[in-house]
């Protein structure tokens, strides 16, 4: 098949936004030595801070949403929890660009600024 341009045509390759399910399937283990749950392994629901901690939410075997600190398993050391299920795709954290659009939004002068009153311009 011949494309407008007279070359052979190519099959585009679909673009991907999001990573595909079994690629954030992440699973963990419960480390902790006094939890009923040690040594027990489940996926990853989710990752939460509350009170400049973080926690790792996961369905228990009764699907009910159990959710304990990292540092009870065997994820801690790992990193942000945003880079370890991103996979080192994003070269930014969301927080960090809500921080940059802060800062150019303060920098930015407001409409007016420098204007005198009752000055025209003559253009």
């Amino acid at each position: 098949m011949m494309g407008r341009s007279g070359g052979a045509c190519r099959r585009r390759q679909a673009l991907r936004t999001a990573p595909l399910q079994s690629e954030l399937t992440r699973r963990f283990r419960v480390i902790h030595p006094f939890h009923p749950l040690c040594s027990h392994e489940y996926e990853v629901l989710e990752f939460r801070r509350d009170w400049g901690r973080d926690y790792v939410a996961f369905y228990d075997e009764t699907e009910r949403v159990v959710t304990i600190p990292i540092a009870w398993t065997d994820l801690e050391g790992e990193g942000d929890p945003f880079v370890v299920l991103s996979g080192c795709r994003a070269y930014f954290r969301p927080v960090d660009l809500l921080a940059l659009a802060d800062l150019i939004e303060s920098d930015r002068p407001s409409v007016g600024v420098g204007k005198a009153e009752g000055v025209t311009s003559n253009v």
